[in-house]
């Protein structure tokens, strides 16, 4: 699992990479997880620092299959 930003996004915060997040998921009996991604202290600081939000994708890769959602960070 990766919330990642655009090329553009990741120059205006200053960051080196794309990915803010990741994780690695594994599923239950049931198909479902529940994850909590924490960012690097880098860029807890540079979405801080962010007076608009950050469009960001997150991504899920199991196996073969690849599901993508789009997400919109906001401050406060």
């Amino acid at each position: 699992l990766q919330l990642r930003v655009s090329r553009e996004t990741a120059r205006r915060l200053g960051l080196g990479g794309r990915v803010l997040a990741k994780r690695a998921v594994r599923c239950g009996e049931q198909g479902r997880t529940s994850v909590r991604l924490r960012p690097t202290a880098k860029v807890r600081a540079a979405l801080a620092r962010s007076r608009s939000g950050v469009a960001a994708r997150l991504i899920l890769r199991l196996g073969q299959a690849t599901d993508q959602m789009s997400i919109f960070l906001r401050r406060g």
